[in-house]
């Protein structure tokens, strides 16, 4: 090896005196100063030398041209790293660096890949920090004579070496053959991607411009994925498919029918560098992928374990007609990201899974489960779609006799119940809920115990806010769900419409979705505002008339009427008020409801039936006629 131009000078200062003999997977061998391709050499070859079987040696592989030969300023790379090898069984020892191919940047020229084999005196123990395969970590500006002189490593017992440059190819386990064309890609902030250039996250969160030498006149598919899920050792995952459009009239994305909306990289923690591919295939004419599920921006649905080549040979696509790729791994931004893009489709889909239940819903469309309700361990999906039921607005209050017609018992429903408010998206709807009813009964029960003005206009009044207080919150609860992680109303309705990919999200289906969420109110307050009181009444007896404290035991079990063989209005309204928790939110969701109308127009909110200015102003009223009944 000394004697020739492509070993750095001052690098050995003595020619190793044997060759290491070096058979990549793909059948190329490196002979002194051969070129090679990157693809050539992306695996790890096997090597030999002429060893003593019973002696230990450190094989090494090393670039010194980065990033180029004219100016090494990142010289040494790191790209293979094994010690304490007994013979010449690589296998036996310990790999210090995974190895890694060659990747020469593009402009970069030739580049040496330098293979030197050393004698160990005995097994040593090495403080060299390790580097995984898809990580350059510990690799860039390390010092093959610093690791030499340190280990006191003299003579290069063996070698070998090859020259690369960069190549247009895409990986090649999984494109077949050299790229024909290029894709240009231009993200929003300014950022290209050149072949195998790393990325971060942040880079590449939004849909960039693409671009390549198309026919005007023909139709092309583009798709991007991720072939290293969820690492590139153990891909079990892949692949993971983060952008699809087909039928794109020459290189006009915007032309074309979006298939998988763009994701970017969110690769997570310790997984790695990913791959993220593009790649464009000519169609021979427009064609229908009326099978190919879709998938929204904001779910992972129909997107894990999809297989690029199995698409590619379902739909005759051939060759690949120009391709490109980056490299990208986890970053800060990655976690806060994954949360607002994975996380929303978890939230709502656990809550409308929830909802469904409810209404029997027929199921018709593919969701797929999150890890939330353990049902996606293994990528799964099941049918699952409403189809747009009519309103729901109970005509009669729920009680413990008819609230449970999808368990078997109402024991069963509240566990249900319960175990769905432990959850994220459902404790922010709920918990507010059933402590403002909490509350409410107590403070009726407070006023009972004082024997606060037994006359009929006074507890008719008193029942009449309480039971408008409490369908206040319900409604204002109602709001809330709604404006989760949103401030605007229609964006919300959008992203809704999206998942549900309903064409347009009227009036008619906005009634539907909020008797969904009333729906869900009632049963929650159904269990908890009837069980509560029934303790708190046992608990407070002693301070009650007896007449009432009867009443209050059972206000869902017996009708009205029997109320009246007490001869007793006012003790009825009592209970009915303790009871009955819907009528006041109307009037503070109505109110809301003006507010947004003057702040904003053109935010039309909670169209109901039911809940109109006229409702609200009467609301209002028997509010301040109450006031000033107190008051006077």
């Amino acid at each position: 090896m000394e004697g020739t131009d492509t070993v750095p000078s001052g690098t050995l200062d003595e020619a190793p005196s044997s060759k290491i003999t070096i058979t990549y997977p793909s059948g190329k061998t490196v002979e002194f100063g051969k070129e090679l391709t990157p693809t050539d050499v992306k695996d790890e070859p096997q090597v030999s030398w002429e060893a003593d079987p019973a002696k230990y040696y450190t094989l090494l592989m090393f670039d010194p041209d980065a990033p180029s030969r004219q100016d090494p300023k990142f010289a040494d790379v790191k790209h293979w790293l094994v010690v304490n090898i007994l013979g010449c069984d690589v296998k036996s020892g310990e790999v210090i660096a995974e190895y890694a191919g060659s990747g020469p940047p593009q402009g970069t020229g030739l580049h040496r890949y330098i293979f030197l084999v050393f004698e160990q005196k005995d097994r040593m123990e090495f403080d060299e920090p390790k580097s995984e395969k898809g990580s350059r970590a510990n690799r860039v500006s390390w010092s093959m004579r610093g690791f030499m002189k340190k280990n006191n490593l003299r003579k290069a017992f063996a070698g070998n070496y090859y020259v690369a440059q960069w190549d247009a190819a895409a990986p090649a386990d999984i494109v077949d053959e050299i790229l024909a064309s290029k894709i240009i890609i231009t993200y929003p902030n300014g950022k290209t991607v050149e072949f195998g250039q790393e990325l971060t996250p942040t880079d590449v969160q939004d849909e960039p411009q693409v671009s390549w030498e198309a026919d005007p006149a023909k139709y092309y598919t583009l798709v991007m994925f991720d072939p290293d899920a969820p690492t590139r050792e153990d891909p079990k995952l892949a692949d993971v498919k983060h952008w699809l459009v087909v039928n794109i009239l020459g290189c006009d994305v915007k032309s074309g029918e979006v298939i998988a909306e763009y994701v970017g990289s969110l690769t997570p923690k310790g997984n790695g560098l990913h791959r993220y591919i593009f790649l464009v295939f000519e169609q021979k004419g427009k064609m229908a992928f009326g099978d190919e599920p879709k998938c929204v921006k904001l779910s992972r649905a129909n997107r894990i374990g999809w297989s690029t080549r199995e698409f590619i040979k379902k739909n005759n696509l051939g060759k690949v007609f120009a391709g490109n790729y980056y490299l990208a791994q986890w970053d800060e931004s990655v976690d806060e990201r994954r949360k607002h893009v994975w996380c929303q489709e978890e939230e709502t889909v656990c809550f409308f899974l929830f909802v469904t239940k409810m209404r029997q819903s027929e199921v018709t469309r593919e969701v797929s489960f999150p890890d939330l309700i353990k049902v996606h361990e293994q990528q799964g999906s099941i049918r699952l779609i409403i189809k747009n039921p009519p309103p729901v607005s109970p005509t009669r209050r729920p009680s413990l006799l008819n609230m449970h017609p999808y368990y078997k018992s109402p024991v069963k429903f509240l566990l249900q119940l319960f175990s769905i408010i432990g959850l994220n998206p459902m404790k922010r709807t709920l918990l507010p809920l059933v402590l403002f009813d909490l509350l409410s009964i107590f403070a009726t029960l407070v006023l009972i115990a004082m024997q606060f003005r037994y006359n009929v206009t006074t507890m008719k009044l008193f029942a009449d806010t309480v039971e408008s207080l409490s369908t206040t919150t319900h409604i204002l609860i109602k709001l809330l769900t709604l404006l989760i992680k949103k401030n605007d109303i229609r964006e919300l309705f959008k992203q809704m419409t999206r998942f549900w990919e309903v064409e347009q999200f009227d009036s008619k289906f906005q009634r539907e979705c909020f008797g969904e969420l009333e729906l869900l109110g009632y049963l929650t307050k159904t269990y908890v505002g009837f069980c509560v009181p029934a303790i708190l009444f046992f608990v407070c007896r002693p301070f009650l008339m007896d007449d009432l404290a009867i009443i209050c035991y059972v206000p869902q079990f017996i009708p009205r009427a029997v109320f009246a063989v007490y001869n007793s209005l006012l003790f009825a309204n009592i209970a009915f008020a303790v009871v009955s928790f819907d009528t006041f939110a109307c009037t503070m969701i109505v109110l809301l409801h003006l507010q947004y109308k003057l702040l904003n127009k053109r935010i039309s909110l909670l169209k109901l039936d039911q809940v109109d200015e006229r409702r609200c102003l009467h609301e209002m009223g028997r509010i301040v006629e109450y006031h000033n009944f107190l008051n006077g």
